[in-house]
């Protein structure tokens, strides 16, 4: 049996991002080979969540306590907003940023157990999402739905902005929703009860006359071959912009894969030229005082040969002395 879309994006949003389209290529040929078309077209324009996304559905699935703490923070904090309690709204202000700092250090080890680096842009994005969720009810519904699939942000008033935020509409229940599977469900039975109508007052449709024209008995099939055409016309348009879709995702994984591999890299050597840079001053520091001390050397040695050359000639003016006075 084929997954209803409930099931379908729950399972999707708890795969890592590298194997999102694949999943969502199984689920939705799953749903595809079960006659279920509407469940496949629905499953197939899933939205592939973003690397901070993705993160937080972890955290949200993961089921610490800290996840737990930061949704009762956000209720406490939007009551003492409400009641304008400035001391109190210090106080849970200061513990939302101590427990988002402990959620985003999660958020590195699930990375990491993935083989996913984070970059700072992904991790100023885990802040502004979770602190989104504190901050208002509905970014907290998206973030708690384990199905988000891009950040939040909030400007420090007003709404956040949640739309298409996640995969599947927000239900007054969470993390669990159905209204998308309802939804689907509403519009089956609605087609087929519009099917059953049209056949039922197809057959008190009187039939034409025989003095019709050829021509009139024969438009119907040639608009429903018309209709069969274009029909299959653009499934094939659509199969073809969906696997295009795919290429392009896919190959924007690679793409940020190799922007986080470059940006690690760049770093890594941006520290050995630091330390290269310092490891040069310290040369030539030493060299300075190499060539100070070569100098000094110098101008001693100098000075000890002129010293020698005048001792060299006053032992030769004694010894002539010490001569002179030997002779008879």
């Amino acid at each position: 049996m084929s997954p209803t879309l409930d099931e379908a994006a729950g399972e999707l949003y708890a795969v890592e991002p590298g194997r999102f389209t694949a999943e969502r290529t199984r689920l939705a040929r799953a749903a595809r080979d079960d006659a279920d078309s509407e469940t496949a077209k629905a499953i197939g324009e899933l939205r592939r969540p973003t690397t901070s996304a993705w993160l937080v559905n972890q955290l949200v699935r993961s089921d610490a306590d800290e996840v737990t703490h930061l949704d009762q923070l956000g209720h406490d904090l939007r009551e003492a907003q409400a009641a304008l309690d400035a001391t109190r709204m210090r106080d849970l202000t200061k513990q939302r940023q101590q427990l988002v700092a402990v959620l985003v250090r999660q958020a590195d080890e699930i990375a990491a157990g993935a083989e996913t680096k984070i970059s700072t842009a992904v991790r100023r994005e885990l802040e502004d999402t979770l602190g989104a969720a504190v901050a208002d009810e509905q970014a907290a519904q998206a973030v708690f739905s384990g199905r988000l699939t891009r950040a939040l942000t909030y400007a420090g008033f007003g709404e956040v902005d949640i739309t298409e935020a996640t995969a599947t509409p927000l239900g007054a229940s969470r993390p669990t929703m159905r209204r998308g599977d309802t939804k689907l469900a509403d519009a089956k039975h609605s087609t087929e009860k519009h099917s059953t109508e049209k056949h039922s007052t197809t057959k008190h449709v009187s039939r034409p006359s025989k003095n019709t024209t050829s021509k009139q008995s024969h438009e119907p099939a040639e608009k429903t071959d018309q209709q069969a055409a274009r029909r299959t016309q653009a499934e094939a348009q659509v199969q073809t912009a969906r696997t295009e879709l795919e290429s392009a995702e896919e190959s924007l994984r690679q793409k940020e894969q190799e922007l986080d591999e470059a940006t690690s890299e760049h770093d890594e050597l941006q520290t050995r030229l630091n330390h290269l840079q310092a490891e040069v001053v310290s040369l030539r520091r030493q060299l300075d005082t190499g060539e100070r001390r070569i100098a000094h050397a110098e101008r001693d040695r100098k000075r000890e040969e002129r010293q020698l050359k005048d001792a060299t000639r006053a032992l030769e003016r004694a010894e002539a002395a010490l001569d002179r006075l030997e002779k008879p």
